[in-house]
């Protein structure tokens, strides 16, 4: 092999060389931009074939306040909601973009301070409608046409943020005092049902909660709220964990 044959061997061995170490970089790049999309995706992550577990991260909520009523403050830290209640109520919205048939709800919750509800007569009144956390579904309308027309300010609020229309809600509450499993019409509207459900204690001080449902509920859109404002009282309460399972249904 004479030298001109033996640079050109050399040329080639270091191209191939460069060409492939560009090729591996973008294999890996294109890897991380993958998993980065996973990490950072609006919908909530799949856990496997039926159950969800929901992003609580700031941009996927709209926060809905009562005319006349002080609002809540709510601040999002490590995937978890905080909610601070001072005499006041307001909820935080999560819009489906697919009517999902929901079957199942597990989350886990906690709250520092002192809820004035008295017994469970008391949480069913008007005087007593306040709880600690709320999560609620919101559920579709049997029509797509929904006069919104003398509606409270809030209503027509939330009818802007979800893509589906809706007129009923089911709260799930726990910590309430009404027992597990108990049902009651919401003093306010015959159109939102309450529904007492158990709750589990970790020795973190976090408590576990799940529900479900006899029949799938056709489901818009989520709640999460806590209130205060009709029994003046003050406290903090979290969520974290927030999973739903769905049937295969979902449209």
């Amino acid at each position: 092999m004479n030298y001109m044959q033996f640079k050109k061997v050399i040329l080639w061995s270091v191209l191939l060389g460069v060409t492939s170490l560009l090729c591996i970089s973008c294999i890996l790049k294109n890897h991380e931009n993958q998993e980065s999309l996973k990490q950072n995706v609006s919908f909530p992550r799949e856990l496997d074939s039926t159950v969800l577990k929901l992003k609580l991260s700031e941009e996927l909520f709209t926060p809905i306040n009562f005319k006349r009523i002080k609002p809540n403050r709510f601040s999002f830290r490590d995937d978890r909601i905080i909610v601070k209640v001072d005499q006041s109520a307001s909820f935080l919205l999560f819009p489906f973009e697919r009517i999902t048939n929901i079957k199942r709800v597990q989350f886990d919750w906690k709250s520092e301070g002192l809820l004035k509800v008295e017994d469970a007569v008391h949480e069913a009144s008007k005087q007593g409608d306040d709880a600690f956390i709320r999560v609620g579904l919101i559920l579709k309308s049997k029509s797509d046409f929904i006069d919104l027309f003398g509606s409270p300010q809030w209503i027509r609020k939330a009818a802007e943020v979800l893509n589906h229309s809706a007129d009923r809600v089911v709260f799930l509450l726990p910590g309430a005092r009404n027992a597990p499993g108990k049902r009651w019409k919401n003093p306010f509207s015959k159109k939102v049902e309450m529904i007492s459900i158990p709750s589990k204690d970790f020795e973190s001080g976090w408590k576990n909660s799940e529900f479900q449902f006899e029949s799938p509920q056709q489901t818009v859109g989520l709640m999460i709220m806590a209130d205060g404002d009709n029994t003046e009282s003050s406290f903090t309460s979290e969520i974290q964990n927030l999973m739903i399972e769905f049937s295969a249904e979902t449209k």
